[in-house]
């Protein structure tokens, strides 16, 4: 190891068991990052590199400690009246920016505090370098997430309302005409286009004369889902539901695609459709997978339930998922009937339309 990298962090390393507050650990900090960095532009090696690392770790562990701990600045603090003049009482609790830190290295430092409280072993893997903190914050929050998503689950199979059933959708039986809107988001993969068919044959028992059918689809297998529909049901349009902020990629070389929006398909029932609502042809949608993996945003529904049906009226989704179709009806004073072969599905839609968290 270099002997200069292991005396300038030995130095850091004394200076932090000193470290009594935020603004000494920040420093700590700053100085074995920047011994990190030259190691690293020298080439001196995994080890000497290392060594500074570990040092930065737990002196960005100790500065979390300390602002998990210190007072936090609230601002303007009520004001003093002297004659005509209000004068505003100013928190004199240090910032963030004149501890010198910004959000992120606030939200890093708090992190890898709470990391090493909860999940040691962990913490040790950042400190040598094994796993990043970006790499443990996710994998802390995709077990936050199956957390919520169990006891949703568990919530949901106690309650008795009966408007989402646990059935296929060879299963599903519906009244003739009796159904105002079908929106559902079948797999998209190739042993599922015939699901797309059985939606649509449902779709053109149990709707209404002239009206609507609207379906997600991906669009490898699109032309085949066009296909397996229109002998059913007339083609109107298509939605697009952009996803600004998907980095899915399809068709490799030599096509090079860069996935950025989902079609969203209209069709309707023979017959006379009713005036419709104006909507735009474009969503922008927003990224919710809390319910179901696959889950689709919110704003496509919605703006698709305002701009085909009124309230009081029935939407249906035979492919109900995590509920977001449901939720979407409930939300604009329609009424709704759900659908899923998945029993934690139907789970998790009862608990997100009834449940109280």
């Amino acid at each position: 190891m270099n002997d200069l990298i292991v005396a300038k962090v030995n130095q850091a390393r004394n200076i932090l068991a000193e470290c009594t507050m935020a603004e000494q650990a920040k420093r700590v900090k700053d100085m074995a990052a920047a011994v990190e960095i030259y190691a690293k532009r020298q080439k001196l090696g995994k080890e000497s590199i290392d060594y500074a690392h570990m040092v930065v770790v737990d002196a960005m562990t100790l500065l979390g400690e300390f602002l998990e701990r210190a007072p936090k600045n609230v601002g303007a603090k009520g004001s003093i009246v002297t004659g005509r003049t209000r004068r505003p009482v100013r928190d004199t609790t240090p910032t963030m920016a004149e501890v010198g830190l910004t959000k992120y290295e606030s939200s890093e430092a708090q992190l890898l505090s709470k990391v090493a409280k909860e999940r040691p072993e962990d913490h040790e893997a950042i400190r040598k370098g094994e796993k990043t903190v970006h790499e443990t914050k996710k994998e802390m929050k995709k077990e936050e997430k199956e957390e919520r998503r169990k006891a949703a689950i568990e919530e949901g199979k106690k309650l008795k309302e009966e408007t989402v059933f646990h059935l296929s959708i060879e299963q599903i039986q519906l009244a003739p005409n009796s159904i105002d809107l079908m929106i559902t988001d079948p797999p998209y993969d190739d042993k599922h286009i015939q699901h797309y068919s059985m939606a649509a044959k449902l779709a053109q028992s149990s709707l209404k004369p002239g009206r609507f059918f609207c379906c997600y689809a991906g669009k490898l297998r699109l032309p085949e889902v066009i296909n397996a529909i229109t002998p059913h049901l007339e083609w109107i349009w298509e939605v697009c539901a952009f996803h600004s902020f998907s980095k899915e990629k399809h068709l490799g070389p030599p096509y090079q695609f860069a996935e950025n929006w989902r079609p969203v398909l209209i069709f309707k029932k023979a017959g006379k459709a009713p005036m419709c609502n104006f909507q735009q042809d474009v969503v922008r949608a927003e990224r919710d997978k809390t319910f179901h993996d696959w889950q689709q945003d919110l704003k496509t529904p919605l703006q698709l339930i305002e701009a085909y049906t009124e309230p009081g009226e029935i939407v249906v989704d035979p492919f109900c998922g995590g509920g977001t179709t449901l939720v979407a009806a409930k939300q604009l004073g329609r009424r709704w009937l759900g659908f899923d072969i998945s029993e934690e599905s139907v789970a998790l839609s009862k608990q997100r339309l009834y449940g109280i968290n």
